[in-house]
């Protein structure tokens, strides 16, 4: 049978014999939702694509550090073979442009799980706006802006989730505040 989380809209399997009290993915309690579960979820890679395409265009909710990880290189790895080769065959004379609007897209269509990676942090994610704008300013300092620059964005991506349940929903952890 299956059964779709009232979260985060995960669709998962049910045998009659399982009797699933928490979703897989975020782990909001099933029976009243809203509440999420006291133990870490374990996921696969692959889960995370799935219901990043099934929540493409949401910015509600919770991102965990895994799932932003993962979609983004499993993006930026096929970017990066796709440019090596076109360089190759190109033998040095490519046009830049297209690679950047190509990188452009990309990182457009990775805002709406950017922003649920800075509500799992507690942060809004109009925060995204001015880690960006410094982030741009930065650069600009000789030798060291760049990665001053990476460095400010890295800090917020890399950063663990807040326990507990904030404004933004449950932690996709499962984790509570003690």
């Amino acid at each position: 049978m299956k059964i779709t989380c009232p979260n985060c809209q995960f669709e998962f399997e049910q045998n009659e014999n399982q009797n699933f009290k928490f979703c897989p993915h975020c782990g909001s309690n099933m029976e009243s939702p809203g509440t999420s579960m006291q133990i870490e979820m374990k996921q696969s890679p692959s889960d995370f694509c799935t219901c990043w395409i099934k929540r493409f265009f949401s910015f509600k909710g919770r991102a965990r550090r895994l799932e932003f990880w993962t979609i983004r290189l499993s993006l930026f790895v096929p970017f990066f073979i796709i440019s090596l080769l076109i360089l190759i065959k190109s033998e040095g004379h490519f046009d830049r442009d297209f690679l950047g609007l190509f990188w452009l897209i990309i990182e457009l269509l990775l805002i709406p799980l950017s922003v649920r990676r800075m509500h799992d942090i507690g942060k809004s994610g109009w925060w995204l706006i001015g880690l960006y704008f410094v982030s741009i300013l930065v650069s600009f300092i000789p030798y060291i802006g760049e990665f001053l620059s990476n460095g400010i964005v890295l800090g917020f991506f890399l950063q663990d989730s807040k326990p507990g349940d904030n404004i933004y929903g449950p932690n996709p952890k499962g984790i509570s505040a003690k």
